[in-house]
């Protein structure tokens, strides 16, 4: 089974404000960019599929040998072409309890951190082969209410493979059967609908759903292209076009850009142990487009822990890095001996089928299953949801590493086989619980052209590593002959009196070298971590070249070890006019004009619902930096309005 590959109120209308959460209105101006960015994203859907039925057509008019065709002897649409004009066909990536390993039982019933997390509030799609077994035991409602699964009834409702069952099981399966050595329960059983479709026409179903549901903050997507077709005994991938970003790379990506809140999850693949022609460096770079979007999330293999040890990479799991040097896949999960139910097509009707099963088919989903936990958690505790980026930058920022390798030695810090590591649940929830308290923060902001900003942080106590990571979700590349990805080309450092730190790199002269530490040109996600830090530091985030609008990015900081940090500068500085700097401990903002050239007349506070809750005009008139005290607000977000001699200026802030 492990190589079957399927990895894969009036004045607040005005108010504008990056980031806008679920649920929100839009300003005009807002609304029109996302009005043509679903524009962009149906046009540039309808010439990928106009391309693939174009080829398809030409392919058999030719009588091309290897056009694949059903039990009936009709033709099946490729779900893609290759470089050189060759169908591409999906393929699966096939394969205790399958969410120990990431330590998502810490957040469930039962767990330590007392969470009793089930996805409830989120809902996930997922696409794969066929239509999926609806009737399965694990999947039936209770007391004959409303599925959990929510199924398009204009496909087929055929099964013709197990694989959507077993996928879908990693996340919602009820458990209803298990021994003392396997449990079948999914990962997020609670959530609220498992939307599943055929994955025939994936980009075009996934933009309809995203139009009509904002809750589905994740879609997982267990398959992807093969570079060895096993049924005609050919390969479908030169060397040279392995690790290129693609046509569906760019759809992935303007989805993202166009639904900032949903997070694209696919499995890496199983081609790790394959040796093609012309490979250059064996046990690396087998990544086909499909999974090498940049703001998606790819999720290769480990094997399953023994007696809570770190795993070591499975050997079948697809290794990176992309072309252009980017850290793929970013994390890894379990993918070996996965309990999960299943379907038999020898006895199709039969609803109890359980299987153990291996592929990164399987590790994809246990990290959907984990976005729905951690977005939950996230909603319980601030009321809103956080960002893709927020998200992908969480899983990262908390996943621990795989030193352990299949090669001799250990490589410490990201590489390409498991990106950042093993998901962590426990210490990405735990993250989520104290930010913005002692020791983490997760902000989500914006960077504008030619500025910069910068936090001031001082970290006390016996710490023994400094993190911070950074992730943005970039504009999608028009240019497919471009060599590099990278649009906007945002940089993370940290500095103290010592010097500089910067994020981890693939800068060695292979693609098998192992990270090291300097400038990012590659990743829309990089992560400094520094040891045994001590003192003051300040961590500034820059970019480089030209930003055509502002850059939404997340930020996470947190410390190890037995430490505090205080962070006592500004973490909302995005535009040229007003500064709010927030004071850790203090009920206290400050606010002011960057550089202090606009002179303020005025200032109110509102909260979301409109109220205005403070008032205060200045006698001074060149008052351009005052302070204000929250002590009394409840939590939740307001708004600053100042008025001044070149404009009103608004910014959000929140009261934790």
């Amino acid at each position: 089974m492990k190589k079957i590959f399927i990895a894969i109120s009036s004045i607040f209308v005005l108010f504008v404000f990056p980031g806008c959460k679920i649920g929100k209105k839009n300003t005009p101006s807002q609304s029109e960019a996302i009005n043509n960015k679903k524009i962009v994203l149906e046009k540039a859907i309808e010439n990928y599929t106009i391309k693939i039925d174009e080829a398809f057509k030409n392919l058999v008019a030719a009588k091309y040998p290897r056009i694949r065709k059903d039990k009936n002897g009709n033709y099946i649409r490729p779900n893609g072409i290759s470089k050189s004009g060759r169908p591409l066909y999906y393929a699966s990536n096939h394969g205790d309890d399958v969410y120990t390993n990431v330590n998502a039982h810490e957040l469930k019933t039962g767990g330590s951190l007392g969470l009793n997390l089930n996805g409830q509030g989120v809902s996930i799609g997922v696409w794969d082969k066929g239509a999926i077994f609806a009737e399965h035991v694990e999947f039936l409602p209770e007391n004959e209410g409303e599925s959990i699964i929510s199924v398009l009834p204009s496909e087929s409702q055929l099964v013709v493979d197990s694989h959507p069952v077993t996928v879908s099981s990693v996340i919602i399966a009820k458990g209803l059967w298990h021994s003392s050595s396997y449990d079948h329960t999914g990962i997020a059983t609670g959530i609220d609908k498992l939307y599943y479709r055929d994955w025939i026409n994936v980009f075009n179903e996934a933009q309809v759903l995203l139009n009509s549901d904002s809750k589905v903050l994740v879609s997982n997507h267990s398959y992807g292209f093969s570079i060895y077709d096993s049924d005609y005994e050919v390969y479908d991938y030169t060397e040279d076009e392995i690790g290129i970003y693609g046509a569906e790379d760019q759809l992935i990506d303007l989805i993202a850009n166009t639904y900032p809140y949903h997070l694209w999850v696919g499995s890496a693949g199983n081609d790790g142990d394959l040796n093609y022609p012309d490979q250059k460096y064996p046990g690396y770079k087998y990544l086909t487009n499909f999974v090498l979007a940049k703001n998606m999330l790819t999720v290769g293999s480990v094997d399953k822990s023994i007696n809570n040890s770190v795993p070591k990479a499975t050997d079948f799991s697809s290794a990176g890095p992309t072309n252009d040097l980017r850290i793929k896949p970013e994390v890894v999960a379990r993918g070996v001996d996965v309990p999960v139910a299943g379907w038999d097509d020898e006895n199709p009707n039969d609803n109890d089928k359980y299987y153990l099963v291996d592929g990164t088919s399987f590790s994809a989903p246990t990290a959907s299953g984990a976005v729905a936990l951690l977005q939950e958690l996230y909603n319980n505790t601030y009321q809103e949801y956080m960002l893709a980026a927020t998200v992908k930058a969480l899983l990262c920022h908390t996943a621990t590493d795989i030193t352990k390798r299949i090669v001799e030695g250990d490589i410490i810090g990201p590489d390409a086989k498991t990106g950042y590591g093993l998901i962590n649940c426990e210490k990405a929830a735990q993250l989520i619980q104290d930010k913005t308290n002692s020791f983490s923060y997760i902000y989500e902001n914006e960077i504008v052209n030619r500025r910069r900003n910068e936090f001031n942080i001082d970290v006390a106590g016996d710490a023994t590593k400094l993190v911070v990571t950074l992730s943005w979700n970039d504009p999608y590349l028009e240019d497919l002959s471009s060599a590099t990805t990278l649009i906007n080309d945002l940089d993370l450092s940290i500095i103290n009196s010592e010097g500089t730190e910067y994020p981890w790199v693939l800068g060695g002269d292979q693609l098998s070298s192992p990270a090291i530490k300097g400038v990012n040109s590659a990743d829309n996600l990089e992560k400094v971590e520094i040891d045994h830090p001590s003192g003051s530091y300040i961590i500034r985030v820059s970019h480089k070249g030209t930003l055509d609008e502002a850059q939404p990015y997340s930020l996470i900081i947190s410390t190890e070890g037995t430490s505090s940090l205080n962070l006592a500068d500004n973490l909302n500085a995005t535009d040229d006019k007003l500064v709010l700097y927030k004071f850790n401990g203090s009920p206290k903002i400050r606010v002011s004009t960057a550089k202090g050239v606009v002179n303020l007349n005025s200032y109110k506070i509102y909260n979301l619902a409109g109220k205005l809750i403070k008032s205060t005009d200045f006698e001074n008139t060149n008052t351009f930096d005052f302070i204000f005290d929250t002590s009394g607000y409840p939590k939740g977000i307001y708004i600053i309005k100042t008025t001044g001699e070149n404009g009103n200026f608004i910014k959000k802030f929140r009261i934790y």
